[in-house]
């Protein structure tokens, strides 16, 4: 909206009133910023200070193009010379040479009766000033508060998702490299030192297998941007799953030069014989390690652990001990993992970890703020609206 938009409605008889013109200047300054969706703009933007940037400079044009308006331009004659200037400019000498001004309204009034001016129309225009450089010092106001607030406290990244470290980050990305035999699935990339794991469903703290996927940096920009679709990123995954999951086969070459029944007679021969096996389960299933959500719980605590440890002995954190130290609480022993711990002692296990959690220094800091930990129950739905998420997509996949 505009003042010219205003004084259309308006009967220019009619006077303003003090209510009035406050109130249009709040309008003046809301529909500056809904006529360009800035609030949803920012939620959704990755860099906000950029879009709040790109917004006053916005403002500061538009406070430029009202103030070279004919209804703001002030023109004085004096000794047969004409002097220009601005409205807005006046209306500031008036309010300080007149202390009983109390208001920008009056200083207005009193500048349109000495300039023989309608209120209304000057008026208006003065609002609409004046709502801009409320923009504009909300703007300022906004950019500083971000700059200054911790990430995880910036009112302006509530609605953000956050991003955790990816647990076991190195073996997982030799896994994932593994997958797509070191090239990007999508450009046939070869620098596979400089790829980058990125989460299918962009859930930044949903680290299961299925949903991370190594991608060159060019290709993770486009995927991000959109230019290359969830869809096709899904199928790619999916693909390549499969090749994973099929039966390995090794075929073995024996050259035979002894006498066979129905073999050529001759020099050697050569017969391929194809020697087909399965690959078994790394866990049986009486083990945590059966259950891929509980283990994965469980690995969630454990991390969680180790990282409030590290907070508290910084250089000196032994990393793997407590694994260590679960093992022979529940004597798992060798080359066995915490994951062969046996499924009934779950519980009893998850409760240990929570406790040790909650002993911490830094867990009895956040514990009454912001909780320490996830419950199982509200992980295990999560991990199951991810998996039904990605499910989902890959079946229309297969609909195409």
């Amino acid at each position: 909206m505009t003042a010219y938009q205003f004084l259309e409605k308006k009967e220019l008889d009619e006077h303003l009133s003090e209510p009035e013109f406050s109130k249009l200047i709040l309008e003046f300054r809301n529909s500056f910023l809904s006529e360009r969706n800035f609030y949803q703009r920012l939620k959704i933007h990755r860099n906000p200070n950029e879009l709040i940037n790109e917004m006053l400079q916005e403002a500061y044009e538009t406070i430029s193009r009202i103030q070279c308006r004919e209804e703001m331009r002030d023109v004085e004659i004096k000794e047969e010379k004409t002097i220009g200037g601005y409205v807005n400019s006046r209306i500031t000498e008036i309010w300080k040479a007149d202390k009983r001004l109390k208001s920008l309204y009056n200083a207005t009034i009193a500048y349109c009766k000495l300039a023989e001016k309608s209120f209304t129309i000057i008026g208006a225009h003065v609002a609409e000033f004046r709502g801009v450089g409320k923009v504009i010092r909300y703007l300022q106001k906004l950019s500083f508060s971000y700059s200054r607030l911790p990430v995880s406290t910036n009112p302006l990244n509530k609605e953000k998702k956050s991003r955790t470290r990816i647990p076991k980050e190195a073996k997982i990305r030799a896994m994932l490299q593994k997958e797509i035999n070191s090239i990007c699935p999508f450009c046939t990339s070869h620098e596979v030192g400089h790829f980058q794991i990125h989460h299918i469903d962009e859930n930044p703290s949903n680290h299961e297998f299925y949903n991370l996927f190594l991608v060159c940096p060019t290709c993770h920009s486009k995927i991000n941007k959109g230019d290359i679709k969830m869809e096709e990123v899904l199928e790619k995954k999916k693909s390549v799953l499969e090749i994973k999951d099929r039966k390995v086969t090794k075929s073995k070459t024996y050259e035979i030069n002894a006498n066979i029944a129905n073999v050529i007679s001759g020099g050697k021969n050569i017969i391929n014989i194809k020697e087909s096996k399965r690959t078994k389960a790394e866990y049986p299933q009486e083990c945590i390690g059966a259950d891929p959500i509980k283990a994965n719980y469980v690995s969630y605590l454990i991390d969680k652990y180790e990282k409030y440890k590290e907070w508290e002995l910084k250089d000196q954190m032994k990393w793997g001990l407590f694994r260590k130290q679960l093992k022979n609480k529940y004597k798992v022993g060798g080359s066995r993992k915490v994951n062969h711990i046996p499924m009934v002692k779950f519980q009893e296990l998850v409760e240990f970890i929570q406790e040790k959690i909650d002993g911490s220094k830094l867990g009895k800091i956040t514990s009454k703020k912001h909780g320490n930990y996830e419950l199982f129950s509200d992980y295990e739905a999560n991990q199951k609206k991810s998996r039904k998420h990605i499910n989902k997509n890959v079946i229309n996949i297969d609909k195409l």
